[in-house]
């Protein structure tokens, strides 16, 4: 094989791995999209039912949420 048609066989190679790379890169980016509608909503229904609260993650307590923090 002479050295171009190594090369050539690289490049070949490389683009195939890049064309996989973006593929991935899109999938990733489809899931995230989704993840974060999926969060947006559920944190719509949350507020919905339980109002704008602050949920204690040890006890699972609720208590009002402070309004000035930004925090929705």
């Amino acid at each position: 094989m002479t050295d171009t048609q190594q090369a050539e066989g690289t490049v070949n190679q490389l683009c195939i791995m890049i064309s996989d790379a973006e593929d991935a890169l899109k999938s990733a980016v489809a899931k995230l999209k989704s993840t974060r509608a999926h969060h947006s909503e559920l944190v719509q229904a949350l507020d919905k039912r339980y109002g704008n609260v602050n949920v204690n993650i040890t006890d699972g307590t609720l208590s009002e949420a402070d309004d000035n923090t930004g925090d929705s």
